[in-house]
């Protein structure tokens, strides 16, 4: 005998409240709009029997929540700045506080052509809002994993967004001169990861966690960022909310101009930028 749909959906919700989510009855339903491609209120009106075939899948993703596999990993999508994005776990999943990275980059627009340069593109998510609003700007997405340019280029290919994506380390695929470049690097130390969200265990660790203190490859970038960008050029770095005092310092050391803090709608340091203006001396 098949079951009723408010059956499956209560043991549903009832499995994810068992695994201590926040939420079991938001996530339920997101998973089972998810699974039926169609509204929680359809199948409030609507009523009676799911197929069995329906409850095992459902029966799958809920498993797979209870393990705390990401939902973006689920639905194989996420949005962010307003578009949306494939998602697999080659990449890191965009994150709601990386807007604002991404709104930092475009208060530069004015119409110029600059080439920026998203360094560790990911899914090509801050690349691609960035172009979506800056079209005249030549935007270059590099990344040390093929796996993920996969990624990023399939999602610049169906946004129809023509960013340059390149593989390589930091700025080493990048030859010309550069007006701006953006980063949201791996900044959480060793140390800290037992701190983060279990969803995290399954994401590229290697696009999180920065040895040995959650800095060095942004201090890398800062360092040869210097080469790379013409006078009056800016460096825009994502960080983690008590590293920004030391973003900002190493910046200002290595000749930066105009160091400046960004905070995240939470109200967290996030952001570091800083202008350079070549060397001097």
């Amino acid at each position: 005998m098949m079951e009723t749909w408010q059956d499956v959906w209560r043991a549903g919700v009832a499995r994810l409240k068992s695994a201590g989510l926040d939420d079991p009855v938001s996530e339920a339903r997101l998973l089972w709009e998810f699974i039926t491609k169609k509204p929680y209120e359809w199948w409030v009106l609507r009523g009676g029997a799911v197929d069995e075939a329906l409850c095992r899948q459902f029966s799958q993703v809920v498993e797979q929540r209870r393990q705390r596999w990401p939902y973006a990993y689920i639905t194989g999508e996420k949005e962010f700045y307003g578009l949306r994005f494939s998602v697999t776990p080659a990449v890191l999943i965009p994150r709601p506080d990386t807007e604002v990275l991404v709104e930092a980059a475009l208060e530069h627009y004015a119409g110029q052509h600059w080439t920026v340069v998203d360094v560790g593109t990911g899914s090509g998510a801050i690349g691609l809002a960035v172009k979506q609003h800056a079209p005249l700007w030549h935007v270059i997405g590099t990344d040390i994993s093929a796996e993920a340019l996969e990624v990023a280029r399939t999602n610049g290919e169906r946004l129809a967004l023509a960013v340059d994506w390149r593989q390589g380390d930091l700025l080493d695929p990048v030859y010309e001169p550069i007006e701006m470049v953006i980063a949201n690097l791996p900044y959480i130390a060793p140390d800290e990861w037992g701190d983060v969200d279990p969803e995290c265990a399954y994401e590229p660790r290697s696009a999180l966690v920065c040895e040995p203190d959650g800095l060095r490859l942004i201090r890398r970038l800062i360092r040869e960022s210097r080469r790379h960008l013409v006078s009056g050029g800016w460096l825009l770095l994502e960080c983690g909310y008590r590293q920004a005092d030391h973003i900002a310092r190493d910046m200002r050391d290595e000749g930066f101009q105009a160091v400046a803090v960004r905070q995240d709608l939470a109200g967290w340091d996030r952001v570091v930028m800083g202008r350079w203006e070549g060397f001097h001396g």
